[in-house]
């Protein structure tokens, strides 16, 4: 984008879509890896898109590596949260 004078415009806000994968990542690696897998293909669309200076396409695709993140951390903690659950449980039934 350029300004009327020629001299190149610059964005003044940032959506990071660089957070969104690398977050994405660690969420694939260690919480629920479908839906990481997604959150990683967004977040690399989100790249694509801010580099290629098409701001709200990057945005919405951001916000969108960002939604499945989130989803992957919360499944995954739920899972780690359940199966502590069944393990103390188990423990417990054996001490009868």
């Amino acid at each position: 984008m350029t300004d009327p004078y020629g001299s190149p415009s610059y964005r003044t806000t940032d959506t990071s879509p660089g957070l969104w994968l690398g977050l994405s990542i660690a969420a694939t690696l260690f919480c629920c890896m479908p839906l990481g897998i997604v959150g990683i293909v967004f977040a690399a669309m989100a790249m694509d898109a801010n580099s290629r200076g098409d701001y709200g396409l990057a945005e919405e695709r951001a916000a969108r590596a960002k939604n499945w993140t989130i989803g992957a951390i919360v499944l995954g903690l739920i899972v780690l949260v359940l199966y502590i659950c069944l393990v103390a449980n188990r423990v417990n039934a054996s001490n009868y």
